[in-house]
């Protein structure tokens, strides 16, 4: 009976140090995309990658590390088939290293692999749970409770609460705390982060897994308005568009009749604030990116983001257009081989050159070839998840249109949630 009684507790010491440690990856996950936003103590290496480096490490010593998913495997044929394109159009076409030096394009390449190692970590070796979406809608209701705060401060005290919250060097420009939007007629919530989009880009999935708990009966819509309310006050073009797009998605495949009713009757009050906060100018900026967009006006990152890297690509010979200019070099061949864009600055160095959205990323650094497979890995995610799985990938898909790329803190982050919905979960 002793022995019986020995082994029990020992089972259940070691579930609970099983369960810290998964609170302590899901907790490190979530917030290594706030913490991406500082620089740590290693050179080179954000906080919020150092995070994910750490939780990577102790899913992998705790675990059985044994790859299931053939999205893992697709994941990592990409990162290697990528490199070996890449060493093909760097070596044999003698690049010129003319803006930025090979050890920053290596120093990328080890970068890529630690994102690939990222993407098999969170998405084959750790099983999320109940608990991580618990977690993260705790976060989502901080996050868009404070920027609320931020907009009622500003708008009733004209004081600017601060977004930059810890005391330690950044590698994000915080522009409300130095010179904020409201220099520009309007003032734009960004919560604790570097910019609304930013923002956006965390709280979007939090706002249709909170409204399909509402759909499904398992909350009330607190949650949900809270975050809507502050996407709609960051003023971000594509922070409101996709958040709306999504919301629209999980509302069309619901079959609470009392729920559609009640978001409608939610919808028509949200139209009149909008209106109202229309009147008062706080929406100037996005109807002015958005009439930016169709005039031609290249000074604005919104137009550029949006169509220079598919022009970029249009402008390739046909061995890269297939293959790709390689891992990070995408700057340092449009300026060798003078490749030019109607959608170029007139600053030709290597942050405008290197400038475009995920998506023409892919096509620009990686080829065609590479394209394909990537597109491979979404079509078997898209299947191997449930509704708000799929919106979540919708979500991320646009945002890589809108500028994030792919092998980066954002779209781990992004996966790590996806996943979450696996059909068997149940979640």
């Amino acid at each position: 009976m002793d022995s019986i009684t020995l082994s029990i507790k020992k089972d259940s010491v070691n579930k609970s140090r099983a369960t810290l440690l998964d609170i302590f990856v899901v907790i490190s996950v979530l917030l290594s995309f706030f913490l991406h936003q500082y620089t740590s103590i290693i050179p080179g290496i954000t906080l919020g990658e150092f995070f994910l480096m750490l939780s990577s490490l102790i899913v992998l010593f705790s675990k059985k590390i044994i790859i299931r998913s053939n999205n893992c495997l697709l994941i990592f044929a990409f990162y290697l088939i990528g490199l070996f394109f890449t060493f093909i159009s760097i070596f044999l076409e003698k690049n010129s290293f003319a803006l930025e030096s090979f050890a920053e394009i290596g120093s990328r390449w080890v970068r890529y692999f630690a994102y690939t190692v990222f993407f098999i970590v969170f998405i084959d070796f750790f099983n999320s749970n109940k608990s991580t979406k618990k977690i993260y809608l705790f976060f989502c209701f901080l996050i868009s409770l404070y920027a609320i705060i931020q907009f009622l401060f500003f708008y009733s005290f004209s004081i600017v609460l601060p977004s930059r919250i810890l005391p330690i060097s950044s590698n994000a420009f915080f522009g409300n705390d130095v010179i904020g939007d409201f220099s520009n007629g309007y003032f734009r919530v960004c919560s604790i982060f570097s910019e609304p989009a930013y923002m956006c880009k965390f709280l979007a999935p939090g706002l249709i897994i909170s409204l399909k708990d509402f759909l499904d009966k398992k909350s009330n819509p607190i949650v949900s308005i809270i975050i809507l309310a502050s996407i709609l006050l960051s003023a971000s073009l594509q922070g409101i568009i996709i958040s709306l797009v999504s919301v629209a998605i999980v509302v069309l495949f619901s079959h609470n009749t009392k729920a559609k009713i009640l978001l409608a009757f939610i919808s028509i009050v949200l139209v009149i604030l909008l209106l109202v906060f229309y009147s008062r100018g706080l929406f100037n900026g996005i109807v002015d990116r958005i009439e930016n967009i169709s005039e031609g006006n290249a000074d604005y990152s919104t137009k550029i983001r949006l169509f220079r890297g598919f022009f970029y690509w249009n402008e390739l010979p046909l061995f890269n257009k297939l293959f790709g200019v390689g891992f990070g070099n995408s700057a340092n061949f449009a300026y060798s081989n003078n490749i030019y864009t109607i959608y170029d600055y007139y600053i030709r160095d290597a942050s405008s050159l290197g400038y475009m959205n995920g998506i023409s990323l892919i096509l620009v650094e990686n080829g065609l070839l590479l394209f394909v497979l990537f597109c491979v890995f979404i079509i078997k995610s898209f299947n191997k998840v449930n509704l708000l799985g799929k919106t979540l990938i919708i979500q991320w898909i646009l945002f890589l249109f809108a500028g994030s790329a792919f092998l980066s803190v954002i779209s781990v982050f992004y996966c790590f949630l996806i996943y979450l919905f696996r059909r068997q979960n149940g979640v």
